[in-house]
This record gives structure tokens, sequence and C-alpha cells, in this order.
């Protein structure tokens, strides 16, 4: 968000103007050739789309806090923003200087994407359809991939991964390798192949490390069948199913943060 409102500042300058508080501006959003939305709720906890109009940046007005949710989620706020409570019967704002432990604060459990989806992505000279398929690589990456220089390898002795990397390499018109080798935990297998405009993408888009990776941006926008082949491949590397007489889940499991929050909220829109 921070990236999002210096980069609409900074470009429209002649539409930002003064709040009439010590370094405080907001900018008019009228002239720009996009449009931008974010999601709202109701007092019935229905989500939806909000056009965004303005941006602003200000000092923050009061010291900064933490929420954390009985489930794990955390954001951080100060006491004078605006947050939402779960009442008996309606979703109410609350400043978060009265926000006690105890307190529902509404998480998204399905948000509905009333808006045009991203069909395709440009990756080099080529445009590159957001098909199930992709979605898959995309996530087997995340899950279980790497990037050096222009290489970009999967790892996994799971024959799916050999397969899907294989028809990405020919996608591409590049040549695969396959190695297998016996590492410290056991036999392993490398799927690789050189394409330095995806290398590029992916490290653009995805980020490269284990604990810096996120879900693609694009995702959200993304046709159904582009996300469901992005969470599959992700669990198919580092995911698990629980299903007994007491539980009834699936699990994520990642050393980033930031993508396994993600991949909530990719799970939330349909």
């Amino acid at each position: 968000m921070k990236t999002f409102c210096e980069t609409m500042i900074n470009k429209h300058n002649k539409m930002t103007f003064s709040t009439g508080h010590k370094d405080s501006y907001e900018t008019n959003l009228i002239n720009d050739e996009n449009e931008y939305f974010i999601v709202g709720v109701d007092k019935k906890e229905k989500t939806y789309f909000n056009k965004i109009s303005h941006v602003s940046r200000h000092p923050t007005n009061g010291d900064l806090m933490e929420i954390k949710t009985r489930s794990g989620r955390k954001v951080v706020s100060t006491y004078s923003h605006n947050h939402l409570i779960r009442t008996d019967e309606d979703v109410v704002p609350i400043l978060g200087k009265d926000l006690k432990v105890g307190l529902r604060v509404p998480v998204a459990k399905e948000i509905k994407l009333d808006l045009p989806r991203i069909e395709t992505v440009k990756i080099g000279d080529q445009v590159i359809e957001l098909n199930e398929l992709f979605g898959w690589f995309i996530g087997a990456y995340l899950a279980e991939g790497c990037i050096n220089n222009s290489s970009i390898k999967i790892t996994s002795i799971k024959e799916k991964f050999i397969e899907n990397t294989t028809k990405i390499a020919k996608m591409l018109d590049k040549k695969i390798i396959v190695r297998n080798y016996n590492g410290e935990f056991g036999p392993g297998i490398d799927s690789s192949f050189s394409h330095k405009p995806l290398a590029d993408f992916l490290t653009e888009k995805c980020n490269k490390g284990s604990f810096l990776k996120v879900v693609p941006d694009f995702a959200y926008g993304a046709p159904e069948e582009f996300t469901k082949g992005l969470l599959r491949g992700y669990f198919d590397g580092d995911g698990n199913i629980q299903c007994d007489k007491l539980h009834h889940g699936f699990r994520a499991c990642s050393r980033s943060e930031q993508l396994v929050k993600d991949l909530g909220l990719l799970y939330a829109y349909k």
C-alpha cells in the first residue's frame, strides 16, 4: 500500500494538496488512466469492491499498535485509525484505542471478484495465458523453486512436478534438464531450464528466497482456473491435509510469513 500511495502521489503531483496539517497530503486520482478498487465490507459482512478516488500520506496520529487474532493473523495500525468489529447484529467501526481483547474482528472468508479478469501476462516478447498449468507452475515455484541468474529450478521427486515443469519449458521452447541426486535427506530430483525473461518475471512478481516469496499481485485478478492451479501447485509441494473425526482442514507451510498471508487471501477470492 505504501508503494502504491507514493507512486500515485509522485505521478499526480499537480493533483496533490495539503490537508492543512503538517506533512499531510491528499492526492485526487480523477486524472489517472486506470481505475483502482479496494475490498470493502458492509454492515452485514458482505464484501464488495470500492473505487479508490484519493490516496493520502500523513504522519501517524498516535502510537502504533499491533492487532493479533486468535487464528494468528496480525496487522499494525494506530490508536486513531478506524477498525471494524462484529457485534451481535452488525459490523461497526471503532477506534484502535478502544479495541479490547476478546472483541470479534471480521476477517474475509469469501471475496467475490466482480471485476474484469486479467487473462494474460507478458514475459519478454511472449504473451502467456493465465491458465491452470501456468498457475500450477507459479505455485510450484513458490513452494519448491529457486532462481540462479537465468536458470529456474523446481526440486521435487514427484512425477507431476517433472511433467508440468517440462511442459512449461516446452511452451517456452526451452530444453529441460532433469537431474537425479542423493541429498542429505535422501534422493532428490531437480527439473531446471534457462529462460531469462521468465526468471526476471518470477523475481519481480514473486521474489526469490524462501523467506521473501509472495503471491504475485496479478493472481488476485486472474481467472479462477489459474488461482486453482496456483493453490494446487503450492499444496502439491508444501501443503498437507488432515481429515479425521476431530479435524477437517488443510495447511500450507512456508518460511515467508507474507506468503502464508497471501495464500490465505487468495483462497478467499472467488
